[in-house]
């Protein structure tokens, strides 16, 4: 903080000051006894303002600049602060008593005999870079320098059932330890995934049953002992060279020896531990072998602030590198940050500003070359040094020797997610005229600061986050994670127009940033610091208020900013997830704002109003820069943009668990619109399902020696100690545990597009209007174009290259005389290859309706959908009008057979039996049941599943409704074994009228139906009637607080399995997730609607659609038409809603078609159960939906009534007085319905 001995100790007394309840009363401090003697009169003698004085200009800001960021506010030590401390006091007066701890179970102490955290120099490697196709370069170590001790031949031994203190270290760590015997293991990994133990999936509950009030402590910790036995080549560098040892990632905690000698000890698994090993690797002969060995606990204190979202895993999960620098006269770290000149823009001029600590034991100098390239921008060479002061000596250490240098750029290209421009600083270190060592570094010139409107920015334009939380974890390696897996992850996020990701909830390995920095992605890096365990005891904060923690939060700060602090893609700093608000929060954000003014610092677990956080923060802290709040709606983030001047990016928002993301369209009518500039996006939650593939034992040879047959799985599939309490809660992404993409991925990418497009017709000429909204050119793209009809057929195509340096421009294309519906599809492609995708990556697409259909029915009131006939064959619409008259129809009692020109049917009892095409083929089928039947309820998604019954099962059958999931609310009244009961039937020449009643066995019924069929020569007509039952004060569908349906289910044989629709498509989508799927008309095989969830449920809608055909191979099968003439479903708004008779937007009938029913779905716990083992999924039937009213999906995590309170447009009213609907079954042969196949 400061170099004068006045001030350190000033700074020193404040930090204790700080400490103390009642900082105003000097007596409540001198009698606190947590001062020495000392300390207390020199307490006396402060002046208090001198030391806020002291302390305001000690921010590490030059006056002459401006703030980037606003000064926030501080934590308040209210009361909730103060009932904690009492609780930590009333502790630590205990565990005074207690014996002493052993380091994984003190707090205080994170390591013993590390080096201090630093960026790593170009000796230790991990530096990967990308051509200019995004193809890692390999990279070749230098054998002088380096020696990466990662491999799948370290010895390894489990010792199961024991703690460190159970067996001696000469067993294990001495140099003659005899291993052959040990089994061997790969590293990096983690053991779990090398059939050594399970992992263990919790979300927030500890895995363990102590909590730390007293003192951490652990009645049992299991340990695994690693061996790496290695020569050192000939070529390698010792003499007057420093050697060092780094192990990137160890989880939880672990001892180190180099040759039987004890290096040290290191917690904080998501940093690196660093060890000089000079001495003893000198002390022997090049030729010696050396076996480095590694004690990993499986537990320790710091777990406690790692308790994050995830699983619990062990082992050396990132590599492990020797390697070695200049003895003397070496760089210890640097720091390479940039200003860019007012206005901050792309032609505004820089500076490069570069400080070097140095161990310098003589006169040296260190000079610096910025270069483009080949071509050398600006060089220069500073000789002047001086001991580290102010934010220096908080950042390299007060011993440090720092070189200052400051090098101006004219006009630089500035660094964005656009343009990721990069430059090459070369920095040395000459030492009696000879160079000493050299370090070439990639970085970008960028500026982000916070204007006075409270609006971040990025190179001077506001800046809009599209991002994705992601956890460093990979399907099959888990923690251990590779560097071709995070690029793939990276290349992903890019290639679907995300630009910012944040590292949930833990620093990312460095490969990750090097690859940011070079594709182009922000990045919101985060502290290994999440407690959330503690919320459950209304504790979040105990331990960020507890004395002996202060330390286990800073440095796991500073060791963050130690390593990350010169990526350029790196935009901010986040001080951790759910882990309270204290004083230690403080401390590290001034040490963070102190050391670093180009980044801004946020934290979640802060709340409004300043205190400390009992259960969950609000991002409203008056001490973060950014507003981060978790899961705000569209309609809060309004109200804090209206009542706060600060940015709004959330940390969290759109639960991404299976089927979900429903409503993010109405996220981004919020961040589009200028009324709300500070509405600047947020990180979803999250990018992928962390689903593992776990062997039954070590050396697995193939599927059957995995859990589950080697498919994923989640918490509590690996035995009962697995997790069983959160079980797929760890399955949250947006795409699977084997990256691919979820539906909900295809409209992330359409809403986060910045090229936004719109076309009109007419005559013949259509005008096609395209903006970047950002306000980027319109260059190095290309426009592609399709014109196509009712049948997909192709009526025009183009190309149109875009090479506009504005970013708006219009386009004029001719149309062809046509007749029917005419769609104009529109893709902009990348012109050139790009390192994130190739030539003919799609960016942006829309698909423009120029002509709609006919319509099927004629108002001139609007209706809900005046549905549109399918576009049959001339000569199939010529025999349906002359074969409008009815069917030919014979009685026997209550049989009724049906003949038509291109059907039969058989009718028993009011209740269709039999239904045949011409050639006595089955069109419907009995295989589960009634041929064609009502339905109420859907297979539940995640989000209906998620309520408080979800984690407190025990108290589901008090919990109040509101409270409870959809799921449940619904299996307890009965919807999910409805029945269908035929009170009266009667016919009218061709017409039949069916009233029925639907509801549980047992139970009076829900619903009931009036159907009027109609039986024509060339199909059948159901004019559909559906009110529930209100009538009965203690009937249960009168207390349900939504529907998940409203229609029909159809069951169709297995072979008509390509379906052709007028909808939505082609990927799935719901009410209120639907802004990315066109209204057109698609075609897929049954199999391509369906999407592999982790969990099975409500999958594979098609929605507002007008007709649906399913056809066999040949041609033949079953066209449904949909229409109804209720009035209009209401209009999506970004405000809370209420449930309505259809979903808010909703303009057509919601469809699936899948081979099993809902019923199968929601029973079965993974994809690969939903088929029988010993069948074939082409085998199986076809179950139809065709609903006029089905809820949406939701995106919060959960279904109660307050989580869903954003969403509840969206529901269904069970008091809905009516629903009328109609349906239009007509057989097809073949030829009758044949769409074209366009390509791109």
């Amino acid at each position: 903080f400061g170099s004068s001995p006045r001030f350190w100790s000033v700074t020193h007394a404040c930090i204790k000051i700080s400490r103390c309840m009642d900082r105003s009363s000097r007596k409540v401090i001198r009698a606190s006894g947590c001062l020495s003697e000392p300390d207390r009169s020199f307490i006396d003698s402060i002046d208090l303002a001198e030391v806020q004085g002291m302390l305001e200009a000690a921010d590490g800001r030059p006056r002459d600049e401006p703030l980037r960021f606003p000064r926030p506010g501080v934590f308040r030590k209210g009361p909730r602060y103060c009932w904690l401390r009492c609780v930590g006091g009333l502790a630590k007066l205990i565990s005074c008593r207690c014996r002493k701890p052993r380091d994984w179970e003190n707090p205080k102490i994170l390591s013993r005999n590390t080096l201090r955290p630093h960026s790593f120099l170009q000796e230790a490697g991990g530096r990967p870079l990308l051509d200019d196709h995004g193809e890692i370069l390999p990279e070749v170590p230098d054998p002088k320098l380096r020696l990466d001790l990662s491999g799948p031949d370290w010895k390894f031994k489990y010792f199961n059932g024991k703690s460190p203190q159970d067996e001696k270290e000469e067993s294990y760590a001495g140099r003659e330890v005899q291993d052959s015997s040990w089994s061997t293991a790969p590293v990096p990994s983690n053991w779990q995934t090398q059939g050594v133990e399970t992992p263990v999936y919790t979300n927030m509950a500890f895995p363990w049953t102590s909590i730390p009030i007293i003192k951490p402590s652990f009645k049992r910790n299991p340990f695994a002992v690693y061996r790496r036995h290695f020569k050192l080549p000939g070529t390698f560098l010792l003499e007057n060279r420093q050697v060092r040892v780094v192990l990137h990632g160890v989880s939880a905690a672990c001892y180190v020896w180099l040759d039987g000698q004890l290096l040290g000890y290191h917690q904080d698994s998501g940093q690196p531990a660093e060890f000089d090993v000079t001495s003893i690797i000198a002390s022997d002969s090049v030729t010696a072998e050396h076996v480095l060995a590694v004690q990993v606990l499986k537990y320790s204190d710091g777990l406690y602030i790692e308790d994050q979202d995830t699983w619990w895993l062990n082992g050396i999960y990132r590599d492990v590198t020797l390697y070695s620098v200049p003895a003397a006269n070496v760089i210890q770290d640097y720091r390479l940050y940039t200003k860019v000149d007012a206005p901050y823009d792309e032609g505004a001029d820089a500076e490069v500003h570069l400080d070097v600590a140095v161990s310098c034991t003589k006169p040296c100098f260190v000079r610096c070359v910025i270069s483009d390239g080949p071509t050398v921008m600006v060089e220069k060479q500073e000789a002047r040094s001086s001991q580290a002061e102010r934010e220096l000596a908080a950042m390299f250490g007060a011993e440090s020797t720092v070189f200052q240098l400051t090098l101006p750029v004219k006009r630089p290209a500035k660094w964005s997610p656009d343009t990721p421009k990069l430059y090459t600083a070369r920095i040395e270190v000459h030492c009696d005229e000879a160079l000493v060592q050299v370090e070439n570094w990639n970085f970008g010139i960028r500026d982000v600061r916070i204007s006075e409107e409270g609006v971040l920015r990025l190179n001077g334009k506001p800046l809009k986050v599209h991002g994705v939380n992601r956890v460093e974890m990979s399907g099959v390696n888990a923690k251990a994670v590779t560097d071709e897996e995070t690029l793939n992850d990276l290349l992903i996020m890019k290639r679907h127009n995300f630009n910012a990701v944040r590292t949930s909830h833990c620093p990312n390995k460095l490969s990750f940033y090097h690859f940011c920095d070079q594709l182009g992605l922000l990045v919101l890096d985060e502290a290994n610091s999440e407690c959330h365990g503690f919320a459950m005891l209304a504790a979040m904060s105990y331990l960020q208020c507890a004395p002996g923690w202060q330390d286990a939060y800073l440095k796991r700060v500073t060791a963050m900013f130690g390593r990350d602090k010169n990526f350029t893609s790196i935009i901010g700093w986040s001080l951790g997830n759910e882990s309270g608000m204290g004083p230690a929060w403080q401390t590290s954000a001034d040490w963070l704002r102190f050391c670093d003014h180009t980044r801004f610092v946020q934290f979640e677990s802060g709340c409004a109003h300043g205190d400390a956080t009992l259960i969950m923060g609000d991002g409203q802290h008056p001490a973060t820069d950014i507003v981060c709040p978790m899961y705000a709606d569209p309609e809060r983030c309004i109200h804090i943009a209206k009542t706060d001047k600060r940015p709004l990016v959330m940390c969290e928002y759109s639960h991404a668990m299976g089927n979900s993301n429903g409503g993010l369209h109405l996220f981004y009518k919020v961040f589009d619109d200028p009324q709300y500039p500070t509405v600047q996006g947020g990180f979803i939650w999250d990018f992928v399902d962390q689903g593992l593939k776990i062997p039954l034992a070590p050396n697995p040879k193939g599927p059957q020696d995995y859990w589950l047959d080697g498919n994923y799985g989640y918490g509590g599939d690996f035995g009962p100690d697995s997790g069983n309490g959160d079980k797929w809660f760890v399955c949250n992404g947006l795409n699977n545990s084997d990256r691919r993409p979820k539906p909900a991925m295809e409209e992330c990418k359409y809403l986060m597009q910045s090229i936004k497009m719109s076309a009109n017709m007419a005559d013949s000429t259509v005008t096609v209007s395209l903006e970047d909204i950002d306000g980027r050119p319109l260059e190095n793209l290309l426009l592609k174009w399709q014109l196509t009809g009712e049948l997909r057929n192709l009526v025009g195509r183009g190309n149109v290259s875009l090479h506009d340096p504005k970013s708006q421009t219009s386009i004029s294309l001719s149309a062809p005389s046509s007749e029917g519906g005419l769609w104009l599809k529109l893709h902009v492609e990348l012109a050139s290859d790009r390192k994130f995708a190739p030539r003919g990556h799609i960016v942006a697409t829309q698909t423009v309706l120029l002509r709609a259909p006919a319509p099927a029915i004629a108002s001139r009131q609007p209706v809900q959908c005046a549905g549109t006939k399918a576009p049959l064959s001339k000569a199939k619409a010529t025999s349906e009008a002359e074969a409008g008259a009815a069917a030919i129809i014979e009685h026997n009692g209550d049989v009724a057979m049906v003949k038509g020109t291109n059907y039969t049917a058989v009718i028993t009892a009011g209740v269709i039996t039999e239904f045949k095409d011409s050639s006595a083929s089955p069109l419907l089928s009995p295989a589960h049941g009634l041929l064609v039947d009502h339905a109420f309820w859907r297979a539940g998604t995640d989000n209906d599943r998620g309520g408080a019954d979800v984690f407190f099962p025990f108290l589901k059958s008090v919990l109040p409704r509101s409270m409870i999931s959809k799921s449940l609310e619904w299996k307890n009244a009965g919807l999910e074994s409805m029945v269908s009961r035929v009170t009266k039937f009667s016919w009218s020449e061709s017409v039949l009228t069916v009233q029925s009643e639907h509801g549980p066995k047992g139970k009076s019924y829900f619903f009931s139906s009036t159907v009027a069929v109609n039986f024509s020569k060339a199909s059948v007509s159901f004019d559909i009637q559906v009110s529930p039952n209100t009538s009965c004060c203690c009937n249960a569908v009168s207390k349900l607080t939504s529907l998940a349906r409203v229609g029909m289910r159809f069951v169709l044989p297995p072979q008509y399995s390509v379906v052709s629709w007028l909808g939505c498509g082609s990927h799935e989508s719901y009410p209120d997730r639907k802004a990315s799927s066109f209204w057109d008309v698609h075609q897929k095989t049954v199999e391509g609607l369906h999407f592999p969830y982790m969990v099975p449920g409500e999958c594979g809608g098609i929605a507002d659609v007008h007709w649906v055909a399913l056809q066999a191979s040949d041609g033949r099968g079953l066209l449904v038409e949909y229409s109804s003439d209720d009035a209009p479903a209401p209009k999506e708004i970004v405000t809370a809603g209420k449930p309505g008779a259809r979903p808010a937007g909703m303009i057509g009938a919601q469809v699936s078609a899948s081979r099993w029913t809902p019923q199968v779905a929601h029973a079965a716990m993974h994809n690969h159960e939903l088929i029988p083992k010993d069948q074939k999924a082409e085998d199986q039937p076809i179950v139809l939906h065709v609903d006029t009213s089905h809820a949406g999906i939701g995106g919060t995590g959960g279904a109660t009534d307050a989580v869903w309170r954003f969403y509840k447009q969206y529901l269904i009213d069970p008091k809905t007085p009516e629903w009328n609907y109609r349906l239009v079954l007509t057989p097809l042969a073949p030829g009758e319905l044949s769409l074209a196949s366009v390509s791109s």
